[in-house]
């Protein structure tokens, strides 16, 4: 998928992305989260899991399972933050 499928975020969108942007910042206040500019970590986020349910769409659920596990297991390494560093 290039730009050309680019569209503009639906207001349900822009909601999901506010709720997710808000919890991160809040979970990174309180160092539960590693530090990241929460608006970019929120839009990072809905890009893969966006990206992972097109690619499940359009090639079945095939390797839905692998690519699910995967995409949680990502996030969760890049986002919590070590407990013996905090």
């Amino acid at each position: 998928m290039g730009l050309t499928a680019f569209t503009e975020p639906s207001p349900a969108d822009e909601q999901l992305l506010a709720a997710l942007t808000d919890a991160l910042a809040e979970r990174m206040a309180q160092g539960e989260a590693r530090p990241y500019a929460p608006a970019m970590a929120a839009l990072l986020i809905t890009g893969l899991v966006e990206r992972a349910v097109l690619t499940t769409l359009l090639e079945g659920d095939a390797g839905m399972m692998l690519l699910e596990e995967t995409l949680i297991r990502f996030a969760q390494h890049a986002l919590i933050a070590d407990r013996q560093q905090a």
